[in-house]
């Protein structure tokens, strides 16, 4: 079975197997990060051909090739015989011989062969002198590329699968390195629970003082898991687009789709949020490296199950609201995931002050109580009495006071627009508008015209609440084609 891997295709796998090469890798790792990622320091050099190149110059494990499993823009993979035990491996070779394509070869090794973790692929052997250089690494049957489409609705796979993923980039971030081109194809696998990144061609030392593969304003990675940054300066993109990419990664075995925007209705609402706060725009709202989002996965899941257990949530009246600790309403609020209503009603009864404490305290639980409370507020089957929609209404406003996220902002005006219009409350109508034209930045607009664009028809009812001339162009361009006068 053939995966796609960065420039390469790779395959078949096999994890372990002595070699002289892993005493060069675990002895030389300090003296290897000292190098830049470029090339050698020429005072280096003797030691470098003499030490840390031996094992690919003295060719004392020569290896048979068997046959080509994959090839790409910079270069072809062999599966190989390693003549001495019989054990196969891939064998990753440069064929092209551009200068930067040749050092970026190099950088990829000399980063690999500082890390040693069962998550990252293994450098077996390497020679980065010859005419075409190449590497050794174990041979796996295929790429997570291969299985996103099995594991949708299996949750208990993907988390296992993921977490293996997050293991290796915390580990790879804790030794200030980031990959740029983190995608299921650079995933290899034998099982759920035996698979390894790989192809840190686009990878760099975050304390690297230069590098002459990463031009400043210059774009590197996959179109479909690059950050926004990244798009446009991956020079100075850091652990934050990795982050993104994982986000993608994660929304793409729940749903099977990669874009930031699509539906994620049959996902999980807690692990919802998670993927959400992964895709914001501005990589200040991100997860700040692999370890953070590993750690909110673990902190929700421990709530979800201690307030499961201890579910109180109705009990919470508006004075226990001011008094309760954060952290066990926090609780209560994952235990209670999945129960709309539930969370409806609490975030009614929820103090503003306190909806600001919460989202300090967990941005992700935030998020949660103020996703399912919009959610429940837009559910048609959901019959409100007249005057209740003046309480969603400015439930919708304590939120949108409370958070920076446009993402949330803009489900905050939905919902009242949509509450309004379909239950012709003027107040909540003007609230609608008023919020629509405070809006001003194209970052907030384009998220708000995701929200409004399923609900382009109840604008028309508004239409004459709202300054035309004044709205953000994005919106006023939705505006103009749903009110009569353009019909």
């Amino acid at each position: 079975m053939v995966c796609c891997a960065g420039p390469f295709f790779v395959c078949q796998s096999e994890r372990q197997g002595p070699d002289d090469a892993v005493l060069h890798r675990r002895l030389l790792p300090v003296a290897a990060g000292i190098f830049s990622e470029d090339t050698f320091p020429g005072h280096l050099s003797h030691f470098t051909r003499a030490r840390y190149l031996s094992v690919g110059e003295r060719g004392n494990m020569p290896y048979q090739h068997i046959t080509r499993r994959g090839y790409g823009g910079f270069g072809e993979v062999w599966e190989v015989l390693r003549e001495s035990d019989r054990q196969r491996f891939a064998k990753k070779i440069l064929m092209d011989q551009d200068h930067d394509a040749r050092a970026r070869f190099g950088r990829e090794v000399r980063l690999l062969l500082t890390m040693d973790n069962p998550q990252i692929v293994r450098v077996v052997e390497h020679d980065l002198n010859c005419e075409q250089p190449w590497f050794i690494m174990p041979l796996f049957q295929g790429s997570l590329a291969d299985h996103c489409q099995e594991l949708i609705g299996q949750p208990a796979r993907v988390e296992r699968i993921f977490g293996h993923i997050l293991e290796g980039m915390e580990y790879a971030h804790s030794r200030q390195i980031i990959h740029r081109d983190l995608k299921p194809a650079n995933i290899l696998m034998n099982s759920d629970d035996d698979l390894v990144i790989a192809d840190f061609g686009l990878g760099r030392r975050l304390d690297a003082e230069t590098t002459r593969q990463t031009a400043t304003n210059q774009y590197l990675g996959t179109f479909g898991y690059m950050a926004p940054e990244q798009l446009q300066d991956a020079f100075h993109a850091d652990a934050r687009a990795d982050v993104y990419a994982l986000g993608i990664i994660l929304r793409e075995l729940c749903t099977g789709a990669t874009h930031p925007l699509a539906p994620m209705h049959e996902t999980p609402t807690w692990l919802q949020v998670v993927i959400s706060r992964c895709l914001q725009v501005r990589p200040e709202e991100r997860y700040e490296s692999a370890a953070a989002l590993r750690a909110a996965l673990t902190t929700i899941r421990t709530r979800i199950e201690a307030g499961q257990a201890v579910l109180t949530i109705p009990g919470l009246d508006r004075e226990r609201l001011h008094t309760i600790e954060i952290a066990k309403i926090a609780r209560l609020i994952a235990g209670a995931a999945e129960d709309r209503r539930v969370l409806h009603d609490l975030a009614v009864r929820f103090p503003e002050n306190r909806l600001q404490e919460l989202n300090q305290f967990s941005p992700e639980i935030f998020r949660l109580l103020a996703s399912q409370f919009a959610t429940e507020s837009m559910e048609p089957e959901s019959w409100w009495g007249f005057e209740y929609i003046d309480v969603i209404a400015g439930t919708a406003h304590k939120f949108h006071r409370c958070t920076r996220d446009v993402e949330l902002r803009a489900l905050m005006i939905g919902t009242v627009l949509k509450t309004g219009v379909e239950y012709n409350r003027f107040a909540a109508m003007q609230d609608a508008a008023e919020l629509i034209g405070a809006v001003r930045e194209d970052r907030e607009a384009l998220a708000l015209l995701t929200i409004l664009q399923p609900l382009s028809g109840l604008l028309a009812a508004i239409a004459d609440r709202v300054q035309m001339a004044q709205l953000n162009p994005h919106i006023r361009v939705l505006f103009q084609i749903n009110t009569p006068e353009n019909e």
